[in-house]
């Protein structure tokens, strides 16, 4: 390779740098701290929106949860009584529920026994000791135990 050659190679790739440098500065690539900030900006403005809609959903899933919760409960109350007093069906239903405080809740008993016959005193007491056991904070003053004709 000649000296005039290699003058020529050095001076194109001189240039070559040169015109890179000038695509990337005028592209944004290079330099351009306000967009930058923009994004950074936007980012932000995102992550308190996806923060704003995870505490929604939270809330919606805490909702959730004490539906289930309440579900449970009941449908467990239910299958209780039914062993407490044998051959009779029974509904539970719970108003106010609340499974960090109880205090306000009440709770709705329902059996259906054979021609309305009422239940001993003895299965009305272990019915409302398995009821306030299961809520902690429930006072006995809101259970309620009606007795009804089952339909068969």
């Amino acid at each position: 390779m000649n000296v005039k050659h290699k003058k020529w190679y050095i001076v194109i790739f001189f240039f070559l740098i040169i015109v890179l440098c000038a695509y990337f500065m005028i592209s944004g690539k290079l330099a351009e701290p306000r967009r930058s900030v923009s994004i950074e900006n936007r980012n932000t403005t995102y992550a308190t929106v996806k923060l704003h809609e995870t505490s929604q959903q939270s809330e919606i899933d805490d909702a959730k949860k004490e539906e289930y919760k309440q579900d449970d409960l009941e449908r467990s109350l239910q299958e209780m009584i039914q062993l407490i007093v044998e051959g009779s069906d029974s509904q539970v239903s719970i108003q106010n529920f609340n499974s960090a405080d109880a205090s306000a809740s009440a709770v709705s008993v329902t059996l259906y026994t054979d021609h309305g016959d009422d239940i001993s005193k003895e299965q009305r007491e272990e019915i409302e000791r398995t009821i306030s056991g299961s809520m902690d904070g429930l006072l006995k003053e809101n259970i309620t135990i009606n007795i009804s004709a089952s339909e068969h």
